[in-house]
């Protein structure tokens, strides 16, 4: 039986969708949003990922295929990614908090 395929994270996404807009100067996002089939606002809140501070990037992608990273979902990833940098590290600490939490939690049950 084949491994199961592991999801690409929004931020990987947002991540490939960038180098596809800037290889095609004539490619619009909404464009994009019907090549790849999704709706122009997820394309919109995939995108805004990309103004989440360096050091935030990092750290999901370092952990985006771990089991619980939909803790480090799109819809939440998306408002941090709004505020400022100050904003965003002090949010994503606590979403990070949270993701440790329910692994810790998981953890605990399989080990019963």
């Amino acid at each position: 039986k084949p491994a199961a395929k592991m999801r690409e994270h929004p931020l990987q996404r947002a991540l490939k969708w960038k180098q596809m807009l800037l290889a095609d100067s004539g490619l619009t996002a909404r464009a994009l949003a019907k090549q790849v089939r999704v709706s122009e606002t997820t394309m919109s809140m995939t995108l805004q990922l990309l103004g989440l501070v360096p050091s935030i990037q990092e750290k999901i992608l370092s952990v985006s295929g771990q089991p619980l990273g939909y803790h480090l979902g799109l819809r939440p990833l998306a408002k941090i990614a709004a505020l400022s940098a100050e904003k965003q590290l002090m949010e994503f600490t606590v979403l990070l908090k949270r993701w440790q939490t329910a692994a810790e939690k998981v953890e605990a049950v399989v080990q019963l």
